[in-house]
């Protein structure tokens, strides 16, 4: 091989290296992209089993109130792998076009953890919710916010 040509592979070679370790920061993907109208919680599988249910069904349209559920929604973190869980909340949160999307939600009150948040439209993905978020979605949907 001739020294021009290697001087090329060299380079290309450097090229790639360095394109593949530079790339962006990662962007943050939000969930709810479109404007949310409503989100409406209904009590399932785990919720059923409490002995005190927070509430059968709930219905959160106050403008303000789904600004901020959807932007603690919003930082979740997508979570690879299997589940095994069982659902505390169906979400369906609909959007101003009249479109529904069904979530699944678990987040318990009195406790600060990570939640969950399983996309039901499609291919079922998981996301996890950071503490600060969770207790922001706990306080709206338990009615424990000062």
């Amino acid at each position: 091989m001739s020294y021009r040509k290697r001087f090329w592979l060299c380079a290309l070679c450097f090229v790639l290296i360095i394109c593949s370790g530079c790339g962006e920061e990662e962007t943050k993907t939000e969930i709810f992209k479109e404007e949310v109208v409503s989100i409406r919680l209904e009590c399932v599988q785990s919720c059923l089993e409490l002995q005190y249910k927070p509430f059968t069904v709930k219905t959160i349209e106050d403008e303000d109130e789904v600004k901020r559920f959807v932007q603690a929604l919003n930082q979740a973190e997508e979570r690879l792998g299997m589940l095994d869980y069982s659902a505390m909340f169906m979400m369906r949160v609909t959007y101003n076009d009249g479109t529904i999307h069904q979530y699944h939600l678990n987040i318990r009150e009195g406790e600060i953890e990570r939640g969950l948040l399983v996309d039901l439209n499609g291919l079922s993905t998981a996301y996890e919710l950071p503490e600060d978020a969770y207790a922001e979605l706990a306080g709206l949907i338990y009615d424990t916010e000062e």
